[in-house]
């Protein structure tokens, strides 16, 4: 691949074995165009594992090799390989679910692991502390996916100035740029929201001293993604729009978004990924809506959502204690009307208010001598 080459020569160096049959060579197939076609990289992690921080910066260093805007990198902070004892990163707790969604998707097993263009290489016999076992391909494959051609064109990808500073609005139009013509096609479309540059946080294994890349936030409109059936003509473009309330991130005007579409009808366990953008916005004006974790960074010693509620909120700490800590339920004449223990080691525990009238309490939380100041609930019956 050549960026910026106004002339490309090509050389050919030929020898001679010796031997007696006619030699010589030919091309089959041969091209020589630009390619359009953005490569997407998934990257998956456990923050919290000892060798990580080596790891990514070995796939950090693949991504910089690439020529300039071919790769569409995307890194996920997931629970796999969840043995150490400091549990779960402040990334992954933020949004769980969406890294979880994309493990499942691809059947990955251990941590860290990639998929290049929606296929997660066989690794076996692979020695398994190799920088190739831990990376997952080689690193000319990564270049080489870029070769392929596209099968989609990703237009108007913009983002909504016109929405509130907290929402982040987008949307993209897909078309198609060849035939599909078998009715049980199945694509799906995904606007994935990742914030661009971390720095300055200890985030598991990573010091402050480290810079994360494309962290994944968010996956739009779900982590299901927005899925399209049957049989498709060249020319056939649909646009879709999605929308996000801002919150758990460090820094929305860090934010950006990639989009993509990938075949979900596997081939010899390739998802293929028919093409990617990078939005690249201005983000600027964005503003962060606290969430439940920055809730906890600003200090909160503990959280409950949702709040009103009707059958189960959550309560939750930022950081384990070795020890229970107490918690009481008080009605508005204070009295005690539930009792539990959020057990030592945890981070969150459900706590059923079904049995409680409709009404406004007040919960109490307590680690030894220390007395929390305690949360008004709302618990309203539908």
């Amino acid at each position: 691949k050549m960026d910026n080459a106004d002339t490309v020569i090509f050389r050919f160096a030929l020898s001679s074995s010796g031997g007696d049959e006619d030699e010589g060579f030919a091309f089959d197939d041969f091209r020589v165009y630009n390619s359009d076609k953005i490569t997407l990289l998934e990257s998956f992690y456990n923050a919290t594992e000892d060798g990580v921080v080596d790891a990514y910066i070995d796939l950090r260093n693949q991504v910089d090799n690439q020529s300039t805007a071919s790769v569409a990198w995307i890194n996920y902070f997931t629970e796999l390989d969840m043995t150490s004892t400091s549990g779960r990163d402040d990334i992954n707790r933020s949004n769980g679910i969406d890294p979880s969604a994309r493990v499942g998707y691809y059947g990955i097993d251990e941590a860290p692991r990639s998929a290049l263009e929606g296929e997660v290489q066989k690794l076996d016999g692979i020695d398994p502390d190799s920088e190739l076992y831990i990376r997952g391909f080689t690193p000319s494959a990564l270049g080489v996916a870029g070769l392929e051609s596209k099968k989609f064109d990703i237009t108007n990808f913009q983002l909504d100035t016109s929405a509130p500073s907290d929402i982040l609005r987008i949307s993209a139009t897909f078309t198609a740029v060849q035939d599909f013509p078998d009715p049980k096609n199945e694509f799906s479309i995904r606007f994935m929201v990742i914030e661009k540059e971390i720095t300055g946080v200890s985030i598991g294994q990573f010091s402050e001293n480290d810079t994360l890349r494309n962290v994944l936030r968010k996956i739009l409109p779900s982590a299901g993604g927005i899925v399209k059936q049957g049989a498709m003509t060249l020319g056939t473009s649909f646009t879709e729009t999605v929308e996000w309330k801002i919150n758990n991130v460090y820094d929305p005007t860090q934010l950006d978004v990639i989009a993509f579409i990938q075949n979900e009808n596997a081939t010899n366990g390739r998802r293929e990924i028919f093409q990617a953008a990078v939005l690249n916005g201005d983000f600027s004006s964005k503003e962060l809506i606290l969430g439940v974790l920055d809730q906890l960074r600003n200090g909160d010693p503990f959280v409950i959502y949702p709040n009103p509620v009707d059958n189960q909120f959550k309560l939750e700490i930022l950081n384990p204690v070795k020890d229970a800590m107490d918690w009481k339920i008080f009605d508005q004449t204070g009295k005690e009307v539930l009792t539990g223990q959020l057990p030592g080691g945890e981070l969150s525990i459900d706590i059923e208010t079904k049995q409680l009238p409709s009404g406004v309490f007040l919960l109490q939380l307590t680690h030894g001598e220390t007395i929390y100041e305690p949360k008004r609930i709302v618990v309203i019956h539908e």
